[in-house]
């Protein structure tokens, strides 16, 4: 792999040739490849597969070309594999069987619990190391943010609202410190798991954070992606965080310490980049939606969307930009249309 990418110029700060581009959730449920190989194994038997988990990972590279691969991962895993008892199920996501109820439900994320995380993970680090020996691109390691594990820890499964998680929030707000301080370490040991076997950079995926006001994400989340930072302070990987329905909260995201904010598709690059004081490169924002539409209807505005991002990362010496979409790409998305939306990027992206 060139260690000059495009993605990993663009990370830190400076002009590539072209813009690179990726795709949260590019592996996986879109690909009829994944399809044939999962058929009805729950997720988290393949993830212990690390030939599987390879091929799964680069499958969207070879296909689509794009300038990354993602590790396929959940995640819940780390949670898994610190003693959690939970599921996935097809269609609803995680399901915790016994939900976190009062501060001392804490305790079973504690110290001793997170420190013996590393040993337990031998699969993700041999599957990181078969993914790099293989790979042309950067790989993108990855965790779940601390307050979006939470999330599913308290309220127990998904939910639109959250109500459970921000109730424990208020009510209990030390423990919830603390639940968000060990979570943190928790997703600093996975995600070191993967640097340390050779992931090049990775992202942080909060998914959850924006039903947040400013004040409690100011409070609870800040601390706790700063001290991920913190704990993996000996690498110099760079660090992506996103977040989705985040626009209320891009002014404050200046204080975490990461290379890279990914913009969901709600506001425009140009308003992110402002809210921000151009202090941190950029990735996004496509609407995920608009790859279910025929090519020549959304060509335009992908085309926009990549003049936008380029205006920012080419008139900048301090911040780059990354092509992606505002969220994860959906299930139904034809695969044809990713790949032509990674050639027309290559295509018109450069600088």
């Amino acid at each position: 792999m060139d260690k000059l990418s495009s993605l990993l110029q663009a990370l830190n700060g400076s002009t590539p040739t072209s813009v690179p581009i990726w795709f949260m959730r590019q592996a996986g449920r879109s690909l009829p490849e994944y399809r044939d190989i999962k058929g009805s194994t729950p997720i988290l038997d393949l993830l212990k597969n690390p030939e599987i988990v390879k091929t799964i990972t680069l499958q969207p590279v070879s296909r689509h070309n794009v300038d990354a691969a993602i590790l396929y991962s959940d995640i819940v895993l780390p949670l898994l594999v610190a003693g959690i008892d939970l599921r996935i199920e097809a269609g609803t996501g995680p399901k915790i069987t016994e939900p976190f109820n009062t501060p001392n439900d804490t305790e079973k994320l504690n110290g001793d619990v997170v420190n013996s995380i590393p040993s337990k993970l031998d699969f993700v680090g041999e599957a990181v190391k078969l993914i790099v020996s293989e790979a042309n691109v950067p790989l993108i390691g990855f965790a779940g943010g601390p307050f979006t594990l939470a999330c599913y820890l308290i309220d127990g499964e998904s939910s639109k609202t959250w109500s459970k998680t921000k109730s424990f929030m208020r009510t209990f707000p030390e423990a919830f410190s603390l639940l968000l301080n060990n979570l943190a370490l928790l997703c600093a040991q996975f995600i070191r798991v993967q640097l340390l076997s050779g992931a090049s950079v990775f992202q942080v995926f909060d998914s959850w954070v924006g039903v947040l006001d400013r004040c409690d994400f100011e409070r609870f989340v800040v601390p706790s992606i700063n001290a991920i930072r913190s704990s993996l302070s000996d690498f110099n990987q760079p660090m992506i965080y996103f977040g989705v329905n985040t626009s209320h909260l891009l002014d404050l995201m200046t204080s975490l310490e990461v290379d890279c904010i990914g913009i969901d598709w709600r506001i425009s690059l140009t308003s992110a980049a402002e809210s921000m004081n151009y202090n941190h490169s950029i990735q996004g924002n496509l609407d995920p939606s608009l790859l279910l539409s025929p090519f020549d209807v959304i060509k335009p505005i992908i085309l926009q969307t990549l003049e936008e991002g380029m205006r920012i990362g080419g008139t900048n010496t301090k911040i780059g930009y990354i092509f992606n979409l505002g969220h994860g790409v959906l299930p139904e998305t034809n695969p044809a249309t990713i790949t032509k939306t990674v050639e027309l990027v290559h295509e018109f992206g450069r600088y």
